[in-house]
This record gives structure tokens, sequence and C-alpha cells, in this order.
């Protein structure tokens, strides 16, 4: 599992067929959503599908990118803060809502983080064996809370690529059915993670095993809301959706008058946000050759990007192989290309770039699925680890000041703070260690790394 680097450059892009969902049925989806919400701020699976925090937290992640949604995020919040619930989905579901409502999230990332175990995956509490669902939760989890926790990051998902079966599912347990929910659960987590690491095989298999499912005369079993969660792992995997389109649309096609699903807030939560613009990709028509497509979206909105720059170069000879630029839905697909090793660059102004090497196939196309650009921001970011000068070990706790800020490493080390741009001195404190002075020049939308060694 190699890391794939990330960098600077710049490009251009391209088209495809897109088929929108009825708006007027996912308004009155979202209208139904929002008037299901209680007194106490929660939202209720009247089917019994799921319990009252992860119907809430499902449900606020779908109104709270709506327009025109009426409901009170704060009663939410309110609700999970007096929710006793303390193994890791649960805390998962607190801390999506929790961010969405622009709370601290430490406490409960913390006690995430107790639930690791040596192999590097999580058990629903502390001590508890791991498994792929509680390791899936906690990589999402950390994606929000410390997405620059290396570390866990990278044993948790080291965990769960040891953990995917032969037919690509993941399962709670060996003794456990193949699972379309658990398998949906985790690559969904994959697919934040495909930029930063080589995992693009693991995650076609486990996007094929979802397809395959829903596909099989096996596919009558699933309830609507499995098959929800599995389009939509799907389709942060791939824009294409030849394969299971019909299944879409179906599912699509049995909204109530009410404008819910089965009259379930879970069931119709899950539903809206399946019903994303689907695009029609066509693979490529000469065997010998190989097309790669994906969206450029906004990381912290998920609005698509229009306009991004798209190249592709040679791996070999670093020589510019195609230019192209996404469409007005974020989408971009380059085809008829020789197979091949290359190297992809996206980018768009005010956005920074990334990178990523590919091997394309012969006859297929490759799917890059979500590409997530994150805006250049007006401050800059100031971070590190911090270790022992003794041992070389990372230390918790030590005081990093800059720029009128402070903020506290983490267990592994770890600090980051956000300033304005300029002239900074800073300071790095623990109680027994010597005090570590320095000064830096910080640009505006950088990222500037200080990682000092503490002597006794």
């Amino acid at each position: 599992m190699n890391r794939i680097a990330l960098f600077v450059v710049s490009f251009v892009i391209l088209v495809s067929t897109l088929v929108y969902a009825d708006q007027e049925k996912i308004q009155r989806g979202v209208s139904w959503l929002g008037g299901q919400q209680s007194q106490d701020g929660a939202f209720y699976s009247a089917g019994g599908f799921a319990d009252a925090l992860q119907v809430t937290a499902e449900s606020v992640s779908v109104l709270d990118k709506s327009q025109n949604a009426v409901f009170d995020k704060a009663a939410a919040s309110a609700f999970v803060d007096q929710d006793r619930q303390s193994h890791t989905e649960a805390l998962y579901w607190k801390i999506l809502i929790k961010s969405l409502s622009q709370q601290s999230v430490t406490a409960e990332f913390e006690s995430i983080k107790a639930n690791q175990n040596r192999d590097g995956g999580f058990g629903s509490y502390q001590g508890y064996d791991s498994n792929p669902l509680d390791s899936a939760f906690a990589l999402k989890a950390a994606l929000i809370a410390e997405p620059s926790n290396a570390s866990l990051i990278s044993n948790v998902l080291s965990y769960l690529l040891q953990t995917q079966q032969s037919s690509g599912a993941f399962v709670l347990n060996l003794s456990n059915q193949q699972s379309v929910y658990v398998t949906s659960l985790v690559l969904s987590a994959l697919n934040s993670l495909k930029f930063h690491f080589q995992i693009s095989s693991e995650i076609e298999k486990a996007t094929d095993f979802l397809v395959n499912q829903l596909n099989t005369s096996d596919s009558a079993t699933l309830t609507a809301w499995q098959k929800a969660i599995a389009i939509i792992a799907i389709r942060q995997a791939t824009v294409d959706a030849t394969d299971y389109k019909s299944v879409s649309d179906a599912l699509f096609d049995e909204q109530l008058a009410n404008g819910s699903w089965q009259d379930d807030a879970y069931t119709t939560a899950l539903i809206l946000k399946s019903s994303q613009a689907v695009s029609s990709v066509t693979p490529p028509a000469v065997v010998t050759e190989a097309s790669v497509s994906g969206r450029a979206l906004n990381r912290e909105s998920g609005a698509p990007v229009a306009g991004a720059n798209v190249q592709l170069y040679s791996y070999d000879t670093s020589a510019v192989v195609a230019t192209l630029a996404s469409n007005g839905q974020g989408l971009f697909q380059i085809k008829e290309i020789p197979a091949g090793n290359y190297q992809i660059e996206i980018a768009a102004a005010g956005y920074l770039p990334v990178s990523a090497d590919l091997n394309l196939v012969a006859g297929r196309n490759l799917e890059l699925g979500n590409v997530h650009l994150e805006a250049v921001s007006t401050q800059a970011v100031l971070q590190g680890t911090v270790l022992s000068a003794e041992d070389g070990q990372v230390l918790p706790n030590v005081v990093v000041s800059a720029g009128g800020a402070s903020a506290n490493t983490d267990q592994s080390g770890f600090y980051r703070l956000t300033l304005a741009p300029g002239d900074v001195a800073i300071e790095v404190s623990l109680a027994g260690y010597q005090t570590v002075t320095a000064s830096a020049t910080l640009a505006a939308g950088s990222v500037s790394t200080f990682s000092p060694s503490l002597y006794l």
C-alpha cells in the first residue's frame, strides 16, 4: 500500500451525458423528511431499521445540504449531547452531527481512539475485537476529526484491506454472510482516501461486488435502504451508472404520495442521498484503448467544480497526452487513450490541485469517482509533529503557539494551526522539556511544516 503524492500543477477538461433525478420528487422528499423531526430534536425510523442517533445523523446530513429544507439543527445537536451511547458507531454519528454544526468533536474522537487495537482495527468498545464495521466508522470519524492523523488512518486502512474477501465484500466477522451494508460503509470510507493511497483495485472489487448484488436475482431480498446505501457508496467510486441505473430508477419511483419512501425517515434520507445526478459513461469502443473519468467536487460543499483543468501525462516521458475540462456538473472523461501508465492532474482556479498515478487497461474505463478539490484559503496553515530528542518518540499535549493562536499536540504528537499570513513567532513548550522558539513567514493558502524535537 504505497502513498500517492499530491502536488501542484495546472490543466484542462470534458463532458458526459447526465440524467437528472426529478427535482420535484426530491423537494417533496426533503419537505416530508424535515417534518419528521421530533420535539426532542431527533428523527426516528418508523420501520425500526436504525436507532434514533443514526437516523438523526443521516437525516441532518441530507437536510443540511438541501435547498429550502426546514429543520432545527441546534435541536438535533442537543439530542446528541444527551445521548449516552459510547460505542464506536454511536460516536461516529455524534461526530457527524456535531461537525455539521461546527461544534468540537475532540471528546468523541478521543473516545473512539481508545477502541483501536494492535492490529490497527477498531472494536465497538475498548478491548473488543476489531471488525470492519467499527473500523470503517472509526476511519470516517478520523477523516472528520483528525484528517492529518496519518498514523491512525494508515493503520486502520491496512486492517480493512486485510479483511476484504476475494469477492470484494467486507463482513462483520467470519461467521457472517457477505454484507451489502458493511461493504457499502467500508467502500464509502475507502473512497475518501483514493487520492492518498494506491487502493484503486480494492475500491474496484468492492464496487463490483455491490453492483453485482444489486443486479442478481437475490437483490429482491435487499431492502430499499440497503439498495440506497449501496448506490451511495458506488456513486462515490464511479460516475458510471450504466450497470445499476435501472435499480436506482426503480427505487426512486417507489416514492409515496406524501413524499416519503415507506413512511420511514431512515429510508427516505438514504434514498434522497442516493438521488444525485447519474452519468452515462461509455466504455472505450476499441479494445486496445482505454479511458478515465471522474467528477470534480468542492471538498467543503460537495458542489460540482465546472471548468476544472484535467491533464493526462505519459508516466514514462512526462509528455502531455490529453487535455480536457470538466463540464457544468464537474464531470470529465478522457477517451481513446492507449493502455499504459499515466499521471493525471486536476486543478481549478481557487483550488489546490491533486494528482495521481494511473494504470489504464485496454477496453476499460477507469473510474476515479468523486475527486474533491480543496479551496485555497486566505489563511495559512502551520502544522507538524513534535518528537522527543531523547528517544524519538512523539510527544502529546505539547503547547505550540504562533501568531496569537495555540494548539496542543494530539496523541500522535501532531498539531495544526490556522493563522493569518505573514511573519510569526513560534514557541513550543512542554513541562520538563526545554522550550523551542522559531520564526517563519507564512503565505496565504500555504501549508508549512514545523516539526521540532524537544530536549530535556
